[in-house]
């Protein structure tokens, strides 16, 4: 599902906090209340209003300037694999392992 089917199935309120969130997420450094507004095409009493809600759903940072920004230190991603790609994940990760197990892959899996 892209992002914006994903938006387009939210309330529009649900819709807000999610696209804040995309925004900054790629905007490390941090946008402020009127840059948001802005990119987002709302009024920025909106983005003033949203924003306490959206600093307890998301870990965030404000800086001096009024620039506000996620704690990336802090902020979980969502991640979905597909079967085969969760056994790649983790195929790959018992090889890169400091302890060796012997064996083959089948026989592990089993």
């Amino acid at each position: 599902m892209s992002l914006r089917a994903f938006f387009a199935k939210q309330s529009p309120y649900a819709r807000g906090l999610l696209e804040m969130e995309a925004l900054l997420l790629t905007h490390s450094q941090g946008l402020t209340q009127s840059e948001i507004a802005r990119r987002l095409g709302v009024d920025r009493s909106v983005i003033h209003r949203n924003l306490r809600d959206f600093e307890k759903r998301f870990p965030t940072i404000r800086y001096e300037d009024g620039r506000i920004a996620i704690d990336r230190s802090s902020f979980l991603v969502k991640v979905s694999f597909t079967l085969h790609e969760a056994m790649a994940v983790h195929l790959a990760s018992l090889a890169c392992s400091p302890r060796a197990w012997t064996g083959t892959v089948t026989e592990y899996i089993l």
